[in-house]
């Protein structure tokens, strides 16, 4: 288990959001903490990251994604 993982497990919404907005950071991680978020159902997050124009639209697109399932 690795440090994203353990957010989720956590339910820590606010610290994977933010690891999915950080520009600098690999993409995986950032897809990873996507995924995460949408493990957790934190819907709320999800929104947020798919509305920020400052992400990849690869990321929002995969928010916008898991936000429907």
């Amino acid at each position: 288990m690795d440090a994203i993982d353990e957010l989720g497990e956590e339910g820590a919404a606010t610290q994977l959001r933010i690891i999915a907005v950080t520009g600098g950071l690999n993409g995986s991680y950032r897809r990873r903490a996507v995924n995460t978020l949408g493990q957790c159902g934190a819907i709320t997050d999800l929104e947020r990251v798919a509305e920020d124009t400052s992400v990849h639209p690869s990321i929002q697109m995969q928010a916008e994604e898991l936000t429907h399932l």
